[in-house]
């Protein structure tokens, strides 16, 4: 079955003002989400307070609601995570800004790196070329390094744009349509698609323009640029 139409269930996707709403109709089905498993509070709250026992800080990242895809950092048979509980994150760092898509999570940390988590089949989480047979990915995990620290990020229903210091714009994600800007049509005869399962930074070296700000809506992605007066000379 074809794999890159958002699935379906009756929880609506994580909103922040950089996130995207649960997604429109789409012309590819990607397998249907995984069902909520029969937990009940009392039998996850357990499990999180000891996977937590020192005092909450400032720059911890609360998760909880549906968890099928492990979009709440955590193992997916504790679905949903009915009370909110901070994540493990790497010793000695904090998270600045976290936004959420369909069924995936990206929590900025203060050292400029990136963590993602959740679905993956949808080359949602830049993880490179095994993201396509990877389903999911339940532990906050570092994207690869960018060219320089990462200082804002937008995420749409199955898709996510970067912004670095350099001022360099990255995609990657579900290309479906046309939302990555690779300028390709999306649907080739053998059904192959212009997915990115890596970040990929856009060319704007003739211009010299550099990324300010960046949103997502589900499926669309919106850049803000600033173009120096005078182009860069070509090499």
């Amino acid at each position: 079955m074809p794999k890159h139409a958002p699935a379906r269930n009756n929880t609506a996707a994580a909103r922040t003002t950089t996130s995207a709403s649960a997604a429109g109709t789409r012309k590819r089905m990607l397998p249907k989400a995984r069902p909520a498993a029969a937990a009940t509070p009392s039998s996850i709250s357990g499990k999180m307070v000891a996977a937590n026992t020192r005092p909450a800080t400032d720059g911890d990242l609360w998760m909880f609601g549906l968890n099928n895809w492990g979009q709440c950092g955590r193992p997916t048979f504790l679905n949903p995570c009915y009370g909110p509980d901070f994540i493990t994150l790497p010793p000695e760092t904090s998270v600045v800004a976290a936004a959420g898509g369909e069924h995936h999570t990206f929590a900025l940390l203060d050292d400029g790196r990136v963590l993602a988590f959740g679905r993956a089949n949808g080359c949602e989480l830049g993880l490179g070329a095994e993201s396509g047979s990877i389903l999911s990915v339940d532990n906050p995990t570092a994207l690869p390094a960018f060219s320089a620290a990462v200082r804002k990020t937008a995420v749409g229903a199955h898709h996510n744009v970067a912004i670095t210091e350099d001022g360099k714009v990255y995609r990657w994600g579900t290309n479906d349509m046309g939302q990555l800007g690779t300028g390709s049509a999306p649907f080739k005869p053998d059904d192959a698609t212009d997915d990115l399962p890596s970040p990929l930074a856009f060319d704007f070296s003739k211009s010299g323009a550099t990324g300010i700000a960046t949103a997502c809506g589900a499926q669309h992605t919106v850049l803000l640029l600033h173009k120096p007066a005078t182009a860069p000379a070509s090499g």
